[in-house]
């Protein structure tokens, strides 16, 4: 199993944020950059480095037909609109 996180890169950051482990509960920095640990392509925003990464590592990848998402919520939503005849519905 490939485990890959969104790698905060302060060489690409624009100014360098505080230590990490002392803001471990808040985003690294407002200025800084995110990279992709893959491809090394950077963002301004964990989350859309988080759903960049997410594609390489078929997270967002469609079981049936095998299209890619940006978005967990746009793979449910392809599954439930496309693919309704093989998706269960979970009982609440």
């Amino acid at each position: 199993m490939l485990l890959v996180r969104a790698v905060y890169n302060p060489e690409r950051a624009d100014t360098r944020s505080p230590k990490f482990g002392d803001e471990r509960r808040k985003v690294v920095s407002r200025n800084g950059r995110y990279v992709c640990s893959i491809c090394e392509v950077d963002f301004d925003r964990y989350n859309q480095c988080w759903e960049h990464v997410n594609q390489h590592v078929g997270v967002t990848t469609c079981h049936v037909c095998a299209k890619i998402f940006a978005t967990t919520h746009s793979l449910r939503r392809h599954l439930t609109q496309v693919h309704a005849n093989l998706v269960k519905k979970k009982k609440k």
